[in-house]
């Protein structure tokens, strides 16, 4: 568990360092390191975990990095997302809107206070009745899940 740990601890040491290095030279080549460093990280609980040490302020600036990361990513797969339940259902994708849950505070995200571990997704349309239509779960997470990864 004690290597598990310290690797956890290495993967957030590095994302730092990305973020460090991207916001002195926001090249494309630095940008895809801090891409790499996120994905590393999230698909770590052990190091999620060690980034959520909200005692130690000095990963504010890296958890800000790793949200507004994450977020673009979001954007992504939520665009993709959208477009291929729309292809499958003949909804059009503006009528599409989604629901995310989150304990996570915006606000704290945005200051690099806080962040998520994962995030649940939940598509639905306003149908010709003005009732809420939720897609099926099953569908919806495998599609979600195909167009983040």
């Amino acid at each position: 568990m004690r290597e598990g740990r310290q690797f956890a601890q290495e993967q957030v040491n590095n994302l730092q360092a990305a973020a460090w290095q991207f916001e002195l030279n926001p090249t494309p080549a630095n940008r895809k390191l801090m891409n790499e460093m996120t994905i590393k990280v999230q698909q770590n609980k052990l190091a999620m975990y060690a980034l959520q040490d909200y005692a130690d302020e000095g990963l504010n600036s890296v958890r800000q990095s790793f949200n507004e990361t994450l977020a673009t990513f979001y954007h992504r797969a939520d665009t993709l997302a959208i477009d291929r339940l729309s292809s499958m259902t003949g909804i059009p994708p503006g009528k599409i809107q989604i629901l995310n849950a989150s304990s996570s505070s915006q606000a704290l995200m945005k200051r690099g206070r806080k962040v998520t571990i994962d995030r649940d997704w939940t598509a639905f349309y306003i149908n010709s009745k003005g009732e809420y239509t939720y897609f099926d779960q099953h569908i919806t997470e495998q599609v979600y899940n195909d167009s983040f990864f």
